[in-house]
């Protein structure tokens, strides 16, 4: 990870984008995400206009969190209090910034046990 500090949210400060897509293209299929690197996880705030760039009308802003290296997304909201740190997509559990394990879509694994709703 770079030698920036990470926020309380787990990212850093990122760019201000206008117009742009805030992620790599084709970053799902890049080798880059999984070579083992730690993402250096920042938060971009994305600004869509009417067209006019910089000079143009805001028509919708959103807050984008992805990786500063290699361009994939994170893993959830990027308004998460305690957001997983891991790649969008990821497999595996949700690994969180506090340290917590969470099940993908709300169940565990399999061989973790039953789904709730099958359990008597």
């Amino acid at each position: 990870m770079s030698g920036e500090s990470q926020s309380g949210g787990g990212f850093r400060p990122g760019p201000i984008l206008l117009d742009v897509t805030p992620f790599a293209t084709g970053w799902e299929q890049d080798s880059r995400i999984d070579d083992g690197h730690a993402h250096a996880w920042e938060r971009c705030l994305l600004i869509r206009t009417d067209g006019g760039g910089v000079d143009g009308v805001a028509v919708r802003w959103e807050p984008v969190v992805r990786c500063a290296d290699c361009g994939c997304p994170r893993c959830g909201s990027s308004s998460d209090p305690d957001p997983c740190m891991e790649r969008r997509h990821h497999d595996g559990l949700h690994i969180t910034l506090h340290g917590r394990f969470e099940p993908v879509g709300g169940y565990l694994p399999p061989e973790a046990g039953e789904h709730p709703e099958q359990q008597t």
